[in-house]
């Protein structure tokens, strides 16, 4: 049989952490997605300063109250929440020394950059890990080498217990 020669070039993709980090930078991962670099050359395009990642603003927030046997389903809308999946979101509902962690169950940001687009993200209330009163939930997502986080304000009450009382 006959044989073809022919010549390729391997190249290896472009190592993006120390390429941005010579600049000051961190690799943009909204930039990433839509744009992946094609080849060996890095771009300062895929690099951003982690310190212009805007901090989240809440626009709705519902319900703000729950048992403190947990299970209220909460719904946040949120603007510039800088995160592109519900896998590196992390929620700790209560005080850094007694929290308990929640799991998001829904996570949707509009189709534009998540720097300025209005995300929505649902969860389940765990247990109160203080007993009724105020909790803070502190939301915080994994971008890139930067984090974006927000905080919100949930107060456990006790349910009513026994048969109605007329007054």
């Amino acid at each position: 049989g006959a044989s073809v020669p022919f010549a390729f070039l391997v190249s290896s993709p472009c190592d993006l952490s120390p390429f941005c980090a010579e600049r000051a930078l961190v690799p943009n991962p909204w930039e990433l997605q839509q744009h992946p670099p094609a080849g060996s050359e890095c771009s300062a395009r895929s690099c951003m300063d982690p310190g212009t990642i805007p901090t989240p603003e809440v626009v709705k927030f519902e319900p703000s109250v729950g048992s403190v046997g947990g299970g209220a389903q909460v719904t946040v809308q949120v603007r510039a929440f800088a995160c592109l999946s519900i896998d590196s979101i992390t929620i700790r509902v209560g005080s850094a020394s007694s929290f308990q962690l929640a799991s998001p169950k829904r996570f949707f940001t509009q189709q534009a950059s998540p720097l300025t687009a209005v995300s929505t993200l649902t969860l389940t209330t765990p247990p109160s890990p203080s007993g009724p009163g105020e909790t803070p939930i502190t939301v915080t997502c994994q971008f890139g080498d930067a984090q974006s986080t927000f905080t919100l304000s949930h107060i456990y009450y006790y349910p009513p217990t026994g048969p109605p009382q007329l007054s």
